[in-house]
């Protein structure tokens, strides 16, 4: 039922403070637009390393992410950004960072269109859909991680319209909107498996409310199995579908990895399930919680002791939309309690559920807009105090971070480039494997990390040596590894026996006989 208030008096105050916004958003996402990717560094330059070689001809399924030697291929998402941001760099002569950093935007801006589309099959006035999406503008999650160079808003936005599809088809009974869930339920599961089963969830409620209460009523009064036609269309194409493709993704990914020694039991689904979701302690951990209130829904809505207040009006003053506000805070608990893990350790992960935490909120503000003068006031009062927090949140550190021009290994990459040729690879020593060195120095690389044996003559190194075929080994790096490892590999692969460059904790061995050579064929 829609409770809006046809009388309400302060329309253009709503499109002020939403132009406002906007017009926020727009000049913080053009902040440090042509810098480097240097902060939140890893999968940053994991993603656009993948583009890099798409741009050079690499394949699609099968995509090259060339840190692992060979195959290259270390399939993890479904390269639907990549293959775009590649694209968009050549048509357009984009820098790959630009171009990466328009589509990620691009898909934000669809984001926001597909919710606005939710919220009108959830029968919310227009006016009133503009807080939503305010909210949604001066978020700091969603200001700093809409310009990355990541694939979460591209996975957020066909998450956001398979959610959409559901709403429609649940009004319209049409076989066209199922069909067109289907396809960006798949898609939002391909690009990033963490970001679709909020939605799903959230949309199976939406099914099970409004559907199967229908079906239960007609089958009450006919007794005919045909009245569950609706529910089973629903369950098959807007469902099932997607998970079997997202699961289908999932183990083609998981064969390509058991073909890279590096790989093979170590980064398959199988092997990343307690990364990925973490333990039961964990949910039970003061400091899981802490990490929920002090990084997760600061980042995403503003100091958390704000946002207790238009929670405890909404129970008092406005209830009828209660329903909507659980749901909401359902769709954000549920990623979070799903993958802990992941969102404990990187804040990124919380840009797939924030924007249900901004749902909760605002419906808490539309309720008291939806009724009398003073419940308006108050509702007013409320979003410019929660767009104040976030924007303090937003200052308080991911502002910082965008002024950061960070040069990733300025003597290093060069010199990198200037003692090895193209087709060389780099053999890299590191406790991690972030693609920043093979990145920027435009080389393929053998990371070696820590969970592999730390012996030049095992047979996991000999095994991944013999891969590379016509690819030598043209330099060694080393972060942070103990002199005795370097010594070995100097002599194994006929390294400087001194550093070239030495840059923070790591330093360059360019191989001994054709460092000169390299240069000139340069």
């Amino acid at each position: 039922m829609n409770r809006s208030n046809p009388r309400f008096e302060n329309k253009w105050l709503i499109i002020l403070i939403f132009a406002v916004a906007l017009v926020w958003a727009v000049y913080t996402a053009a902040l440090g637009w042509h810098n480097g990717l240097s902060i939140h560094n890893f999968r940053q330059t994991q993603t656009a390393i993948t583009s890099y070689y798409m741009i050079r001809g690499g394949p699609f399924l099968k995509y090259e992410t060339p840190v692992f030697g060979v195959p290259w291929s270390i399939p993890f998402e479904f390269p639907l950004y990549q293959w775009l941001v590649a694209r968009a760099s050549s048509v357009f002569q984009l820098s790959l960072e630009s171009a990466g950093r328009t589509v990620s935007e691009f898909f934000y801006g669809l984001t926001l269109l597909a919710i606005w589309g939710i919220l009108a099959e959830l029968r919310v006035r227009k006016l009133f859909r503009l807080v939503f999406l305010i909210l949604i503008l001066v978020s700091p999650q969603y200001i700093y991680w809409s310009r990355t160079f990541m694939i979460e808003s591209t996975a957020l936005f066909f998450s956001a319209a398979y959610l959409y599809c559901i709403l429609r088809f649940v009004r319209t009974r049409r076989a066209l909107d199922a069909g067109i869930g289907a396809i960006c339920g798949s898609l939002g599961a391909l690009v990033k498996v963490t970001t679709f089963p909020s939605f799903a969830l959230v949309g199976g409620l939406f099914v099970l409310a409004k559907l199967g209460s229908e079906c239960w009523k007609q089958w009450k009064q006919s007794r005919k199995s045909s009245v569950w036609s609706p529910i089973l269309t629903a369950g098959i194409v807007l469902f099932f579908i997607p998970v079997l493709i997202g699961w289908r993704w999932t183990s083609f990914s998981d064969e390509v990895k058991t073909h890279n020694v590096v790989t093979n039991g170590h980064l398959t689904s199988a092997a990343l399930v307690t990364w990925n979701f973490g333990t039961m302690q964990q949910r039970f951990l003061p400091s899981t919680w802490k990490w929920m209130y002090s990084q997760v829904i600061t980042e995403n809505a503003g100091e958390p002791a704000f946002l207790l207040i238009p929670c405890i009006a909404l129970f008092l003053f406005a209830r009828h939309r209660i329903p909507l506000f659980l749901i909401s805070l359902l769709g954000f608990l549920s990623a979070f309690l799903i993958f802990t893990n992941v969102h404990v350790i990187h804040d990124h992960y919380a840009y797939a559920n924030g924007v249900f935490l901004i749902a909760a909120v605002s419906w808490c503000i539309v309720g008291l807009l939806e009724g009398s003068a003073w419940k308006q006031t108050l509702a007013l009062i409320l979003m410019f105090v929660c767009m104040v927090s976030e924007t303090a949140a937003y200052s308080g550190r991911l502002y910082k971070y965008q002024q950061i021009d960070g040069k990733v290994f300025p003597n290093m990459v060069p010199a990198i480039q200037e003692s090895t040729r193209p087709s060389d690879v780099l053999i890299i020593f590191s406790n991690d494997w972030s693609p920043e060195i093979p990145y920027y120095s435009e080389r393929r690389a053998l990371m070696w990390p820590a969970w592999m044996p730390q012996d030049v003559r095992s047979p996991e190194m000999k095994e991944a040596i013999a891969n590379l075929g016509n690819n030598p080994i043209g330099a060694g790096v080393f972060c942070n590894q103990p002199r005795t490892l370097i010594e070995s590999v100097i002599a194994e692969f006929n390294l400087k026996p001194e550093p070239l460059v030495q840059e923070g904790a790591c330093a360059l061995y360019p191989r001994l006989q054709t460092a000169s050579s390299n240069a000139k064929s340069n």
